[in-house]
């Protein structure tokens, strides 16, 4: 269902001066992982549009927006109006709203709700800055050890109160991969350790798990597609490193990276088809990448939670050369029967679990 409901947040509102701004930018779909609710935010008009089991609304005179969740599954975002004002919107027995606290020299880059409800902004401007809001007060502290012209790969909050932060920065023809850890019992930042050393074009995702941390790099040369998979421990020292080359390109959408049962699966699409390559040994080798016709051209998601992307599901957002309305959410059981009809263990029929 979708839910078309004006923005009426208690005790406050938009003025009318932010309204009839065109929205300009998707946001990602969020998964509730304790109640199995799909958020997805999308642009509908002058209108968001979302679906949902839970009541909702929708958002007009929003220039962009971020969305997260917290750890009781309920949605939070960011807006941005056209004359750059921001204001925090979250749900909580209703829509509430508040006018984040900056000037227009900075701007938020990612913001994430930690384990104890407690919202974080990265602020990035002239100065790295943490913007935090709690119980009503916002404090801003300067983040140190941040340097200018870092490319955020992965800010969000942990169910322990802290905040995982990695970032890339492109020193001396290499792009260093850095880590660091928010401590919410102390409020301090952990000094960055390096993670890793990659080639100045390569794209990176970052998979945080309590014990181990999955790192995909890839970068298209000629038309080729060459992934490089890191895994570390919980010290962060690397203690895998494997590279699919050579593999057929443009990359069209993914990659997105499940783990399931010491099963690694490896999802991309290329010239709009779908690829999977999988792992038995946690990533030490891979399976030679197959391909699936389905939904072909095709683009694919990750599906957010709390913690970060799932690893379980991950979201069809183009099926066929067609845009859905709708995401299609597919978990490993669809993904296998996708890839591999006739394997005896999985049926032919594509069976969609309800949600």
């Amino acid at each position: 269902m979708i839910y078309n409901i004006k923005l009426r947040p208690e005790g406050a509102t938009l003025t009318e001066k932010h309204k009839g701004i065109w929205v300009v930018n998707f946001l990602p779909v969020l998964f509730d992982t304790r109640n199995r609710n799909i958020w997805y935010f999308m642009p509908k008009g002058t209108l968001f549009s979302y679906r949902a089991c839970l009541e909702g609304g929708v958002f007009d005179g929003i220039l962009t927006c971020m969305a997260t969740l917290d750890n009781a599954a309920r949605p939070h975002l960011l807006l941005e109006t056209k004359t750059h004002q921001f204001f925090y919107c979250w749900w909580e027995n209703g829509w509430k709203l508040e006018e984040v606290p900056l000037n227009s020299m900075n701007h938020p880059a990612k913001f994430t709700v930690d384990a104890s409800g407690q919202t974080h902004f990265l602020i990035i401007g002239k100065t790295s800055q943490h913007l935090t809001y709690g119980q009503g007060t916002w404090t801003l502290n300067e983040l140190p050890y941040l340097p200018g012209g870092i490319e955020i790969v992965f800010f969000e909050g942990r169910h322990e109160n802290d905040i995982l932060f990695y970032y890339a920065v492109l020193k001396q023809g290499e792009k260093i991969v850095y880590g660091t850890t928010y401590m919410g019992q102390n409020n301090t930042w952990n000094p960055p350790r390096q993670i890793s050393l990659l080639p100045p074009a390569a794209s990176v995702s970052v998979w945080p798990g309590r014990e181990i941390t999955h790192l995909l790099a890839w970068e298209e040369k000629n038309a080729a597609l060459t992934f490089s998979y890191f895994q570390y421990n919980a010290c962060g020292e690397e203690v895998v490193k494997t590279d699919l080359p050579g593999l057929p390109g443009p990359l069209t959408s993914g990659p997105v990276l499940l783990a399931v049962h010491g099963e690694l699966m490896l999802l991309w699409s290329a010239g709009g088809e779908l690829s999977l390559a999988r792992s038995f040994d946690r990533g030490r080798s891979w399976e030679e990448p197959q391909k699936s016709p389905a939904f072909a051209p095709a683009e694919i998601t990750a599906v957010q939670t709390f913690a970060g992307p799932s690893n379980q599901i991950i979201a069809l957002l183009k099926a066929c050369g067609l845009s859905l309305e709708v995401p299609l959410i597919l978990g490993v059981r669809h993904l296998k029967t996708l890839f591999y009809p006739a394997h005896p263990r999985f049926p032919r029929r594509l069976a969609i679990d309800p949600l």
